[in-house]
This record gives structure tokens, sequence and C-alpha cells, in this order.
């Protein structure tokens, strides 16, 4: 049972350190290019990326 608990302790470790990776690699870095675009981009660089409704 010990060695239950270190195999499903480290399987939830590992999920948890993946989701964190993924989080700071591609979710963070993408909103905050998205904050700068809606910003400071041109019109068609937001319309382009769907932050611009089309009158």
């Amino acid at each position: 049972m010990v060695a239950l608990g270190f195999i499903l302790f480290f399987v939830i470790f590992f999920m948890a350190m993946w989701l964190l990776v993924f989080l700071f690699t591609v979710v963070v870095p993408g909103s905050i290019k998205l904050f700068l675009l809606n910003k400071f981009g041109p019109t068609w660089a937001k319309k382009l990326a769907g932050l611009e409704v089309e009158e």
C-alpha cells in the first residue's frame, strides 16, 4: 500500500507540474499578448484576432 501511495502521489504531482508548465508557457504569455494587442495594436490586427466587433 505504501508503494501505491508513492505512485499516486507522483502521478498527481507530475500532472500538476505539467499543468503549471502549460499555464506559464502558453496561457499567461498568450493572454499578455492579447492584452497588449487590444491596448496598443492597430485596428486591422484587432479585427484579425477577433477583439473588435465589426459594425
